[in-house]
């Protein structure tokens, strides 16, 4: 988008009124597309991130950062969800043994 707007807004400005719809359609349906569709792809592929999480961030990231949090966005929701699998496992096991009580005797053989 940082390249398409301007071009489009000064075409605009020219009075190239039919070029600059036209690379507008083109910009959001077809390169917007593809970035997305890239995007949740490469974090699939090289990450193994959901895409799920990859929307989640992203939209979660521009509210917080604004547009630096199309990457951030997507960091943040991962280590969130790393971090709370990390706190289950190390803290949350169901093959910890029951608390005892110590009677204060000891058991010599």
């Amino acid at each position: 988008m940082i390249v398409w707007v301007p071009i489009v807004i000064f075409m605009y400005a020219s009075g190239d009124n039919a070029m600059a719809t036209w690379l507008m359609i083109y910009s959001v349906v077809v390169t917007g597309n593809i970035d997305y569709i890239a995007r949740i792809t490469l974090l699939k592929r090289m990450g193994d991130v959901h895409p799920v999480i990859t929307v989640m961030g992203v939209i979660v990231g521009l509210g917080l950062f604004g547009f630096i949090g199309l990457i951030f966005g997507p960091l943040l929701v991962s280590y969130i969800i790393l971090l709370f699998n990390v706190y289950v496992n190390e803290f949350i096991d169901s093959s910890e043994p029951v608390a005892t009580v110590d009677t204060g005797v000891s058991e010599e053989k």
